[in-house]
């Protein structure tokens, strides 16, 4: 997928509340429908949805503000022909955000 900005434009808000009511109605939850031709604005602006209404937040404060630092670091390794390697990003999150219990410290 290479679609530029991805998650910015808002996709088709009523398009989007009906998704929403799909994807949250028993028993099927979603799996009868086919989302292979849905503008990929749209999906994304379920995802966000999704997210936003979230009872608790993904990021707690402790691990948002330790955020920025990592991305810091793996910025710094973008450049150069290894760019980033996936062990040592992973590492660097789990050390960032030591919070978060179970979060990988390896690729696996």
């Amino acid at each position: 997928m290479s679609q530029p900005d991805i998650f910015r434009p808002a996709g088709d808000g009523i398009r989007i509340s009906h998704l929403t009511k799909v994807f949250n109605l028993p028993p099927l939850y979603g799996d009868s429908l086919s989302i292979a031709s849905e503008p990929i604005h749209n999906l994304t602006g379920l995802v966000k949805r999704y997210v936003r209404d979230l009872p608790e937040p993904i990021l707690n404060e402790s691990v948002f503000l330790r955020f920025p630092l990592f991305l810091r670091g793996s910025r710094t390794r973008l450049s150069g022909p290894a760019a980033v390697d996936p062990d040592h990003c992973c590492a660097d999150l789990a050390e960032a955000t030591p919070a978060v219990p179970g979060l990988p410290t390896e690729r696996g």
